[in-house]
């Protein structure tokens, strides 16, 4: 096995476009556009993922869905003021975090504002943590975050005990995605420990802002490559079909973003198998857990031709390493399963479509959408209706003196029919965030229930026929 392929193996799920993003820069001559920062200016164009929420956002009414909540827990000796003075060094640090998105006579662009107030007012609360949460929940996750208000994040503080406290951080999905989440843990669990111990934080220094990397990446896409990247969606995408999913309920005219989720544990031999296939194919583990979703969604509509979306990531570079921001795209991924195919082919087939679509997810959605030019509708997201990934498990920022639990809750929202995500923590589970005008839970349930059964089946039996695979019930 390659030293790439092993990197590509072992690459963290959150991170599994940074490796291939590389593959980008000797096709398009991204090494004679230098990524470099660009002073104190106050205006930046969106970068390609910006671009695709903005668009989601205008399809929708007011909706909360890419609201991205973040619940902490924190026991033992909390410093609220240490903490109020980090979160402050944090938004001075990261640009992003005083940014909000407006349009002007040429369309959206990117707004920096010199400062941010950070009060972090601290709520005496008495009713249990349960109580606190669904406060909380009420105060500062539900309302929709507007893009042209910076900033585009709320958090508060809520005193549930003499030494417990509950710390939420909501911000908007267009300034911040998954691997952002580690990094500001890390980043404020340092400058809590800074303003503790009266020290300089050891933090390395943030050469560029993500408003450079918009504009690096706006002129990457000059207008050939652009013709060049909608040529080859729209090749891609030619004929697709709609997704044929069974609905336990008739699809309204509009849809709504109400949701809910559920999750399930895959079975305890199933996460060995598939690394152990991934190692021998030289690709990584969520490529496997990918194919076989492929294979389920086969199962459950009879279609051999099917398209998945996935979220990649666009940090190809060391320069963004440390950024907070929001650099994925989300990119379709088509599926031709034959049936007497094994799922070996599948995997292989699955390995190359994803290595495709990150050399190629600069365009943003909305250009390729527009580049397919599928017919619009009000009930339902264009070119795919069903997302996949895999994610990282639990994090939480480790503030010294205390022990920080990161808390879930489910606010009710769908961005998707389904979007589904297998976390790879521990004992993995598969987790289902669904449309509850369309799906009932036992529905999903079953689904994730029999999709458990099916890859410890398909990892077993690589090169058994796919219509061999156990089907649902």
């Amino acid at each position: 096995m390659s030293e790439l392929h092993q990197r590509l193996t072992h690459l963290p799920p959150s991170e599994r476009g940074k490796l291939l993003a590389l593959l980008r820069e000797d096709r398009d001559g991204a090494r004679q556009t230098p990524l470099r920062a660009r002073g104190s200016g106050i205006e930046a164009p969106l970068s390609s993922a910006q671009r695709t929420l903005w668009f989601l956002d205008r399809l929708t009414s007011g909706t909360n869905a890419y609201n991205l909540v973040h619940y902490y827990r924190i026991t033992g000796d909390l410093n609220v003021e240490a903490l109020r003075e980090a979160l402050r060094a944090l938004v001075r640090r990261q640009q992003i975090l005083r940014t909000c998105l407006r349009e002007n006579a040429d369309g959206p662009i990117q707004i920096v504002v010199p400062e941010v107030p950070v009060e972090l007012a601290v709520v005496d609360h008495t009713g249990g943590l349960d109580d606190c949460l669904d406060r909380a929940r009420r105060e500062v996750a539900t309302d929709r975050i507007p893009l042209d208000r910076a900033p585009l994040w709320r958090t508060g503080l809520y005193r549930c005990g003499a030494d417990e406290h509950l710390f939420v951080f909501a911000i908007h999905h267009a300034v911040f995605d998954g691997a952002s989440e580690r990094i500001f843990c890390a980043e404020l669990a340092e400058l809590y420990r800074a303003q503790l111990t009266k020290t300089r934080p050891m933090l390395p220094e943030l050469t560029v802002q993500y408003s450079d990397f918009a504009h690096w990446q706006q002129e990457r896409l000059a207008e050939d490559e652009i013709r060049r990247l909608t040529d080859l969606w729209r090749e891609e995408l030619d004929g697709v079909p709609e997704l044929r999913l069974p609905h336990d309920r008739p699809r309204p005219a509009e849809f709504s973003y109400r949701g809910q989720s559920m999750t399930g544990p895959l079975p305890a031999d199933v996460p060995d198998a598939v690394d152990k296939l991934a190692k021998s194919l030289s690709t990584t583990t969520f490529v496997v857990y990918l194919a076989a979703f492929w294979v389920l969604l086969h199962q459950y509509t009879g279609q051999r031709d099917l398209v998945v979306g996935t979220s990649v990531s666009g940090r190809g570079r060391a320069q963004l390493a440390g950024l907070l921001g929001f650099f994925i795209n989300i990119v379709p991924l088509r599926g031709h399963l034959a049936d007497d195919a094994g799922f070996r082919d599948t995997v292989q087939q699955a390995e190359t479509k994803l290595r495709t679509a990150v050399a190629n997810s600069d365009l943003p959605f909305e250009r390729v959408v527009h580049a397919v030019a599928p017919e619009r509708r009000m009930d339902s997201s264009p070119l795919f209706q069903v997302t996949f990934a895999t994610a990282p498990g639990i994090v939480a920022p480790e503030l010294a003196g205390t022990k920080v639990e990161q808390l879930f809750l489910d606010h009710g929202s769908a961005q998707f029919d389904m979007a589904w995500a297998v976390v790879q923590s521990g004992q993995p589970v598969t987790v289902v965030q669904f449309n509850d005008d369309i799906f009932v839970p036992a529905t999903i349930t079953a689904m994730i229930e029999h999709y458990g059964r099916l890859v410890g089946w398909l990892v077993e039996h690589p090169d058994s026929p796919l219509h061999e695979a156990p089907a649902p019930g």
